[in-house]
């Protein structure tokens, strides 16, 4: 049976995986949509609708990791001065940051945005890479 500490580390990985899954298929499915034959003005309704549908679920999922984060520090006991959690907090930041830009880029309509929107798209899967990296190894 499990106990607390790994239940909550479970609903941590869980929503963790919902919201960086839900980032990443979003700017890969932008990115592929961006190269079909479409009118441009058929664009900003797409990225509009996309914003609206995909926000409840990184809301929902960002309140979760955020949650469940902070105990898993506390009930571990872990320092807010290991190198993994600030990696992990720098991470954060930098991928909502990341984010932003790209809900602007989907608002662009000329050809330079798609390429800004695989950029960005690359740097999301390389900050996620490195927070996977730097949370699983709990380097200190």
């Amino acid at each position: 049976m499990l106990d607390s500490y790994n239940s909550l580390k479970i609903i941590h990985i869980l929503s963790g995986s919902l919201v960086f899954c839900t980032i990443l298929v979003v700017q890969s499915y932008w990115v592929w949509w961006a190269y079909q034959p479409l009118d441009e003005h058929e664009r900003a309704p797409f990225a509009h609708s996309l914003h609206q549908k995909t926000l409840p679920i990184l809301t929902l999922g960002a309140l979760i990791q955020i949650i469940s984060g902070f105990t898993l520090i506390s009930l571990h006991h872990i320092s807010w001065q290991a190198l993994w959690v600030k990696a992990t907090f720098i991470g954060i930041v930098l991928l909502l940051g990341n984010w932003g830009v790209f809900i602007g880029l989907l608002s662009l309509q000329r050809a330079k945005a798609r390429y800004l929107a695989i950029i960005s798209l690359a740097l999301s899967v390389g900050i996620l890479s490195t927070m996977v990296y730097f949370m699983s190894n709990q380097i200190t």
